[in-house]
């Protein structure tokens, strides 16, 4: 099988004052264990380390491009700005380490947007500076949000909400106790104090009377999931029941119209009818996946079913931990061992071992036995034997 040649992060095994690297995948050190903490690199060009409290970024070969001396430091931009923590305070450096803004400012939230605002705070205030950090807005508001395609931009004051233009003016009073984007038909979720929800317009004009005490977003054909005293449905853009509030609790609609449902404390699948396309039976059920398979439990055991509610892999697993990968391999666990079973409902790799994780891109699995920790590949053969419980990642 082949190896792909990407570093990552590893830790010495040897003592508790253990440090960290890089390793390729023979586990051979590529890039010494003299770090206190490491992430993994970006876009393989750095990565974020951590000496003596301090982080820097370092490169491929392990060489310094930033030194190690940031409380904080995030990746840099397409105009190689970075923000930064120094000293309490955050500011940008350039990719040499200079400073472009120095750091004054009690946090900087986002990098620059397209207009070359970025979110920073100042005496517990929020505002936008630009790349010189001069002021656009000034720090007045207690929260803010990045613009949308039509500049407005969602803003806290006093605790309430609304929405803002590029200068700092209202074009939504604050009047909401929480408040999300807009859609793509400029509808705005809202919650007034009371915590009922309904949508307004870019006018701040109620859209749909706020009555609900949950209210989702809408689907690509229009239905929000809605809740009403304890009763759960689904709603149009005029407000308007189109699956009455009947349900204990409900999903959102899959690309084939299926969502989950409760009623009675048993689980199924209902249509944007509101019927029962699968009739409610399961102890717990999952949404389906691409190859049309659904996690679901029976009583005390798990298996797999279809679209037509068939068994297509018998509830006979202690658990099953989620969805299968892209090669049809997904961890089940029987009489308290775990393991990797097929679409079949076949062992690939037998249940014997006490914990196992997910395939990762490289196809190997990290896995624990009751005396070592290692790696194995999608046959079940050990990779590389428990010198790899120091990988991390």
């Amino acid at each position: 099988m082949a190896l792909d040649n990407k570093l990552r992060v590893a830790k010495e095994s040897n003592h508790n004052a253990a440090k960290y690297g890089f390793i390729n995948n023979l586990a051979e050190w590529v890039i010494p264990p003299t770090f206190d903490y490491a992430w993994g690199f970006e876009d393989d060009v750095y990565a974020k380390v951590l000496v003596n409290k301090k982080r820097g970024l370092i490169d491929l070969q392990g060489q310094w491009i930033i030194q190690p001396i940031f409380d904080e430091i995030y990746g840099f931009d397409e105009r190689g700005y970075a923000h930064v923590q120094f000293a309490g305070k955050w500011g940008f450096i350039s990719s040499k380490g200079d400073w472009i803004i120095k750091p004054i400012y009690d946090q900087c939230v986002t990098i620059f947007d397209e207009f070359d605002y970025a979110q920073a705070y100042l005496n517990g205030k929020c505002g936008f500076i630009n790349r010189k950090g001069a002021w656009i807005i000034p720090p007045i508001f207690d929260n803010l949000a990045m613009f949308d395609a039509k500049d407005f931009a969602r803003a806290q004051f006093n605790y309430k909400w609304g929405y803002i233009n590029r200068e700092g003016n209202w074009l939504v009073e604050p009047n909401y106790n929480r408040l999300w984007s807009f859609d793509e038909q400029d509808y705005s979720l809202v919650e007034l104090k009371g915590l009922k929800r309904g949508y307004i317009n870019r006018k701040g004009e109620w859209i749909i009377q706020p009555i609900f005490d949950e209210l989702w977003g809408f689907d690509p054909k229009s239905y929000a999931k809605a809740q009403i005293d304890d009763g759960w449905g689904f709603i149009n853009r005029n407000g308007k029941w189109v699956i009455k509030p009947q349900f204990t609790y409900l999903d959102n609609f899959d690309e084939k119209d299926y969502t989950r449902a409760q009623i009675n404390d048993k689980w199924g699948f209902i249509n944007r009818d509101g019927l029962w396309a699968i009739k409610p039976q399961f102890t717990n059920i999952d949404n389906f996946d691409e190859a049309d398979y659904a996690r679901a439990q029976f009583n005390d055991a798990w298996g797999f079913i279809n679209r037509q509610g068939e068994w297509v892999i018998q509830p006979t697993f202690k658990d099953i931990h989620g969805w299968f990968d892209e090669q049809g391999y997904t961890r089940a666990s029987i009489n308290g061992k775990a393991g990797f079973i097929n679409r079949k409902g076949f062992w690939v790799v037998p249940p014997i071992y006490t914990k196992v994780s997910s395939f990762a891109q490289n196809n190997y699995a990290k896995v624990e036995t009751e005396s070592e920790t290692g790696l194995i590949d999608r046959m079940g053969n050990w990779v590389i034997d428990s010198v790899v419980a120091k990988i991390l990642k």
